[in-house]
Protein backbone atom coordinates (compact mmCIF):
# COMPACT_ATOMS: atom_id res chain seq x y z
CA UNK A 1 0.00 0.00 0.00
CA UNK A 2 1.42 3.66 -0.95
CA UNK A 3 1.54 6.28 1.73
CA UNK A 4 -1.20 8.64 1.16
CA UNK A 5 0.72 11.64 1.63
CA UNK A 6 3.67 10.86 -0.88
CA UNK A 7 1.76 8.58 -3.10
CA UNK A 8 5.26 6.91 -3.92
CA UNK A 9 6.51 5.27 -0.75
CA UNK A 10 5.48 1.99 0.65
CA UNK A 11 3.18 3.12 4.44
CA UNK A 12 4.77 1.05 6.98
CA UNK A 13 3.66 2.70 10.11
CA UNK A 14 0.40 3.59 11.42
CA UNK A 15 -0.32 7.21 12.00
CA UNK A 16 -2.78 8.00 14.93
CA UNK A 17 -3.28 11.47 13.63
CA UNK A 18 -3.96 10.61 9.96
CA UNK A 19 -5.54 7.19 10.91
CA UNK A 20 -4.23 6.01 7.81
CA UNK A 21 -0.77 4.11 7.73
CA UNK A 22 1.67 6.40 6.22
CA UNK A 23 5.81 5.89 5.06
CA UNK A 24 8.91 6.49 8.01
CA UNK A 25 9.92 9.56 5.33
CA UNK A 26 6.67 11.42 5.63
CA UNK A 27 6.66 10.79 9.39
CA UNK A 28 9.94 12.34 9.96
CA UNK A 29 9.78 15.29 7.78
CA UNK A 30 6.08 16.08 8.39
CA UNK A 31 5.21 15.09 11.92
CA UNK A 32 4.16 18.56 14.54
CA UNK A 33 4.59 20.83 10.84
CA UNK A 34 2.34 19.14 8.88
CA UNK A 35 0.55 16.72 10.79
CA UNK A 36 -0.93 17.47 13.82
CA UNK A 37 0.09 14.55 15.82
CA UNK A 38 -0.62 13.58 19.30
CA UNK A 39 1.81 13.61 21.95
CA UNK A 40 1.40 9.92 23.26
CA UNK A 41 2.66 9.11 19.14
CA UNK A 42 5.05 6.30 19.67
CA UNK A 43 7.16 7.61 16.01
CA UNK A 44 7.46 10.76 17.71
CA UNK A 45 8.53 10.37 21.15
CA UNK A 46 11.41 8.10 19.64
CA UNK A 47 11.98 10.23 16.21
CA UNK A 48 12.51 13.23 18.36
CA UNK A 49 15.33 11.37 20.78
CA UNK A 50 16.63 10.23 17.81
CA UNK A 51 16.54 13.39 15.57
CA UNK A 52 17.79 15.25 18.06
CA UNK A 53 21.02 13.53 19.03
CA UNK A 54 21.75 13.60 15.11
CA UNK A 55 21.22 17.25 15.07
CA UNK A 56 23.65 17.56 18.45
CA UNK A 57 26.57 15.69 17.24
CA UNK A 58 26.28 17.36 13.32
CA UNK A 59 26.29 20.96 15.38
CA UNK A 60 29.18 19.95 17.29
CA UNK A 61 31.50 18.81 14.63
CA UNK A 62 30.55 21.99 12.86
CA UNK A 63 31.98 24.29 15.40
CA UNK A 64 35.05 26.16 15.52
CA UNK A 65 34.80 27.40 18.72
CA UNK A 66 35.56 24.58 21.28
CA UNK A 67 34.56 26.95 24.31
CA UNK A 68 30.70 27.08 22.67
CA UNK A 69 31.19 23.55 21.78
CA UNK A 70 31.43 22.86 25.28
CA UNK A 71 28.94 24.57 26.54
CA UNK A 72 26.37 23.39 23.84
CA UNK A 73 27.37 20.17 25.12
CA UNK A 74 26.67 20.80 29.09
CA UNK A 75 23.48 22.83 28.69
CA UNK A 76 21.88 19.62 26.54
CA UNK A 77 23.14 17.41 28.49
CA UNK A 78 22.82 18.66 32.22
CA UNK A 79 19.84 21.27 31.50
CA UNK A 80 17.69 20.52 28.70
CA UNK A 81 14.55 22.07 30.56
CA UNK A 82 15.96 24.91 30.38
CA UNK A 83 16.75 25.06 26.44
CA UNK A 84 13.21 23.77 26.53
CA UNK A 85 11.43 26.60 28.12
CA UNK A 86 13.09 29.08 25.89
CA UNK A 87 12.33 27.20 23.10
CA UNK A 88 8.58 26.83 24.08
CA UNK A 89 8.31 30.81 24.36
CA UNK A 90 9.74 30.89 20.99
CA UNK A 91 7.15 28.22 19.45
CA UNK A 92 4.34 29.97 21.02
CA UNK A 93 4.69 33.29 20.45
CA UNK A 94 5.63 32.39 16.63
CA UNK A 95 2.29 30.48 16.25
CA UNK A 96 0.67 33.66 16.39
CA UNK A 97 2.79 35.61 13.98
CA UNK A 98 3.49 33.69 10.94
CA UNK A 99 5.57 36.61 9.21
CA UNK A 100 8.18 35.49 12.22
CA UNK A 101 11.75 34.57 10.77
CA UNK A 102 14.35 32.69 12.34
CA UNK A 103 16.47 36.73 11.94
CA UNK A 104 14.03 38.15 14.50
CA UNK A 105 14.28 35.38 16.75
CA UNK A 106 18.00 35.75 16.47
CA UNK A 107 17.56 39.58 17.36
CA UNK A 108 15.31 39.21 20.49
CA UNK A 109 17.48 36.65 22.10
CA UNK A 110 20.65 38.87 21.70
CA UNK A 111 18.49 41.38 23.12
CA UNK A 112 17.76 39.08 26.23
CA UNK A 113 21.42 37.80 25.99
CA UNK A 114 23.19 41.16 26.26
CA UNK A 115 20.93 42.13 28.64
CA UNK A 116 21.71 39.59 31.29
CA UNK A 117 25.65 39.81 30.00
CA UNK A 118 25.43 43.17 31.23
CA UNK A 119 23.33 41.71 34.57
CA UNK A 120 26.60 39.79 35.10
CA UNK A 121 28.67 42.75 35.04
CA UNK A 122 25.88 44.78 37.55
CA UNK A 123 24.90 46.88 34.82
CA UNK A 124 21.31 47.94 33.64
CA UNK A 125 20.88 48.60 30.43
CA UNK A 126 17.51 47.82 28.39
CA UNK A 127 17.71 47.78 24.78
CA UNK A 128 15.05 47.64 22.79
CA UNK A 129 13.90 47.03 19.04
CA UNK A 130 12.67 49.40 16.62
CA UNK A 131 10.32 46.07 15.46
CA UNK A 132 7.35 45.82 17.95
CA UNK A 133 7.25 41.89 17.34
CA UNK A 134 11.03 41.61 18.15
CA UNK A 135 10.53 43.96 21.22
CA UNK A 136 7.81 41.99 22.27
CA UNK A 137 9.32 38.38 21.93
CA UNK A 138 12.48 39.69 24.00
CA UNK A 139 10.26 40.53 26.46
CA UNK A 140 8.36 37.48 26.72
CA UNK A 141 11.87 35.43 27.09
CA UNK A 142 12.70 37.99 30.03
CA UNK A 143 9.43 37.45 31.79
CA UNK A 144 9.59 33.30 31.37
CA UNK A 145 13.60 33.37 32.28
CA UNK A 146 12.43 35.82 35.58
CA UNK A 147 9.34 33.54 36.42
CA UNK A 148 12.36 30.29 36.55
CA UNK A 149 14.54 32.75 38.04
CA UNK A 150 12.53 33.82 40.90
CA UNK A 151 9.81 31.08 41.34
CA UNK A 152 6.64 32.12 43.44
CA UNK A 153 6.79 29.45 45.34
CA UNK A 154 8.49 30.67 48.99
CA UNK A 155 9.64 27.31 50.33
CA UNK A 156 11.95 26.99 47.55
CA UNK A 157 15.38 27.03 49.27
CA UNK A 158 18.33 30.01 47.52
CA UNK A 159 21.29 27.91 46.74
CA UNK A 160 18.75 25.68 44.43
CA UNK A 161 17.32 28.55 42.37
CA UNK A 162 18.75 28.57 38.97
CA UNK A 163 21.56 30.97 38.48
CA UNK A 164 21.96 33.92 36.10
CA UNK A 165 25.01 32.28 34.24
CA UNK A 166 23.25 29.47 33.51
CA UNK A 167 20.44 31.11 31.43
CA UNK A 168 23.43 33.22 29.36
CA UNK A 169 24.62 30.18 28.41
CA UNK A 170 21.19 28.47 27.41
CA UNK A 171 20.51 32.13 25.20
CA UNK A 172 24.05 31.67 23.81
CA UNK A 173 22.97 28.35 22.99
CA UNK A 174 19.81 29.21 21.57
CA UNK A 175 21.62 31.69 19.49
CA UNK A 176 24.22 29.23 17.87
CA UNK A 177 21.13 26.52 17.07
CA UNK A 178 19.71 29.45 15.03
CA UNK A 179 23.00 30.26 13.23
CA UNK A 180 23.04 26.12 12.66
CA UNK A 181 20.29 25.82 11.45
CA UNK A 182 20.07 29.17 9.24
CA UNK A 183 23.06 27.88 7.57
CA UNK A 184 21.23 25.13 5.64
CA UNK A 185 19.33 27.43 3.66
CA UNK A 186 16.42 26.05 3.57
CA UNK A 187 14.35 28.77 4.21
CA UNK A 188 13.65 31.53 6.39
CA UNK A 189 11.94 29.58 9.56
CA UNK A 190 14.02 26.50 8.86
CA UNK A 191 15.00 27.01 12.99
CA UNK A 192 10.78 28.04 13.76
CA UNK A 193 10.06 24.52 12.00
CA UNK A 194 12.85 22.81 13.17
CA UNK A 195 11.71 23.53 17.30
CA UNK A 196 7.91 23.02 16.53
CA UNK A 197 8.45 19.44 15.25
CA UNK A 198 9.97 19.00 19.06
CA UNK A 199 7.21 21.33 21.10
CA UNK A 200 3.87 19.58 19.97
CA UNK A 201 2.78 20.26 23.32
CA UNK A 202 2.70 24.05 23.32
CA UNK A 203 -1.08 23.97 21.41
CA UNK A 204 -2.84 22.04 24.50
CA UNK A 205 -0.46 23.76 27.68
CA UNK A 206 1.02 26.80 26.47
CA UNK A 207 3.88 28.40 27.16
CA UNK A 208 4.43 27.93 31.49
CA UNK A 209 7.30 28.90 32.78
CA UNK A 210 7.99 26.49 35.51
CA UNK A 211 11.42 24.35 35.13
CA UNK A 212 11.59 20.82 36.62
CA UNK A 213 15.76 20.00 36.48
CA UNK A 214 16.68 16.38 36.79
CA UNK A 215 18.85 15.78 40.07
Amino acid sequence: MKCPLCTQRKAKRYCPAKQASICPQCCGEKRVVEISCPVDCQYLAAGQGFQASKELVHQLSQLEDPVLGKKILDIRIRFPAVIHLLERIIVKFAETLSSLSDQDVVEATGIVLERYRLEQKGLIYQDRSPKPFVESLSLELSRGIEEARNPEDQNVEEGTRLPLDLFVMALEVVVADIEYHSKKGEGPRIYLSHIRRNHPEVETRGTGSSLIIPG
